[in-house]
């Protein structure tokens, strides 16, 4: 099996970077998952308590 690596365009992954004050390489995961935004992302990387669901509504909890 040969994989193919395609980068991100740098502007963007610098940008995000940037504006979550993380690295690029975790800017770039953020990106090929769909959170490009920084607001999203920085919810998704540094949730706040309030924000998260309750786990006794997973099923079997």
């Amino acid at each position: 099996m040969r994989w193919t690596y395609k980068p991100l365009p740098a502007d963007e992954v610098g940008a995000l970077s940037r504006h979550t004050g993380d690295s690029p390489v975790l800017a770039e995961l953020l990106l090929r998952n769909g959170l490009g935004d920084g607001e999203t992302a920085a919810k998704f990387l540094r949730p706040a308590l309030a924000e998260l669901n309750d786990p006794f509504l997973l099923p079997n909890v």
